[in-house]
């Protein structure tokens, strides 16, 4: 427990890597070769600027059991949608091995 409450966003430690999808058309391969780089997570919002198969995971997420929910904006009361969803690696490894 910090001894201050609450604790202040800047002292919290956040490491934050963005991954494009640009050279990528799959899901799974995107997921393969960015773990290596440290892929944990996916954050999609369904733009239209997004690759389709991150599109597809925001509004078709029940296709990927390896993905984990963490936050859903709409749920938290925000107007602007935004999903998070975690990789479960083990799934992953199962659906495609």
């Amino acid at each position: 427990m910090p001894d201050t409450w609450p604790a202040l966003k800047s002292t919290i430690p956040f490491n934050l890597s963005i991954i494009h999808t640009n050279n990528y058309t799959s899901l799974e391969k995107f997921i393969e070769i960015s773990k290596n780089n440290g892929l944990t997570h996916l954050v999609v919002d369904g733009n239209n600027g997004m690759s389709q198969f991150l599109n597809d995971v925001f509004y078709n997420d029940k296709k990927y059991p390896y993905l984990v929910k963490i936050f859903d904006s709409v749920e938290r009361g925000y107007k602007y949608h935004v999903k998070i969803y975690k990789i479960d690696f083990s799934l992953f490894d199962k659906y495609h091995s």
